[in-house]
């Protein structure tokens, strides 16, 4: 018997990038698989995921690169904002550091992609769980995704709460605009506007894949 083939309308290519800890690996593995995985090694080079989701009337596959955070994988990151249809800044809450990179990895992303065809950006907290050790006011992030021009949300792939609306919420966005052509993304005036922690606490390739189904609408 011939082995059935996968059909769907679109590919999605999702990055994930942020500082190594932040738990990018863990999200991911929260949304495709439902699990959480305590104890694991740093993502060596860039791993990827795949879901298939549901979204009105059309069925898209959802590829989600998991991305090393580490300075001396930079240049195997760059190579994987090519055709990346969307971009998911994560950071800790607990660790004010992995905010403040936050510039730097949008850097990365203009640096990297065509300023025609800027991927659809989503800031996300994770770590959401551990609230009483956290070092970012919330109040913070959203300033600074407003003065990003990019939409934020806060999660905890330890518990999964928030994981499901975060992914939604930025294929949807991909989705509307490459219908429409144009970024769902709250209007401000630029990206350039710096990263702060006003309330912030002080603080001193290999390629696997794995596919399951979901829908978002």
């Amino acid at each position: 018997m011939a082995a059935e083939v996968e059909t769907y309308d679109a590919l999605i290519k999702l990055i994930l990038i942020g500082n190594s800890s932040v738990g990018k690996t863990c999200l991911i593995l929260r949304y495709v698989e439902n699990t959480y995985q305590k104890n694991f090694l740093p993502t060596i080079g860039v791993d990827f995921k795949t879901k298939n989701v549901k979204y009105q009337n059309g069925r898209y596959k959802i590829q989600i690169w998991d991305t090393a955070g580490q300075e001396r994988f930079n240049s195997i990151r760059t190579s994987f904002f090519r055709g990346a249809k969307g971009v998911i800044i994560c950071y800790d809450i607990t660790n004010a550091g992995s905010f403040q990179s936050i510039r730097k990895w949008m850097d990365d992303i203009e640096n990297n992609c065509s300023s025609y065809d800027m991927p659809v950006i989503l800031l996300v907290g994770n770590k959401r769980d551990k609230d009483h050790e956290r070092e970012v006011e919330r109040f913070d992030a959203e300033t600074a995704a407003l003065g990003l021009d990019i939409k934020y949300k806060e999660v905890s792939a330890l518990t999964g709460e928030g994981v499901e609306d975060a992914f939604a919420t930025i294929v949807e966005d991909i989705i509307k605009k490459d219908v429409f052509g144009h970024s769902t993304a709250p209007a401000t005036k630029d990206r350039h506007t710096s990263v702060a922690v006003g309330a912030a606490k002080d603080s001193t390739t290999n390629t696997s894949s794995s596919s399951t189904n979901s829908c978002i609408c």
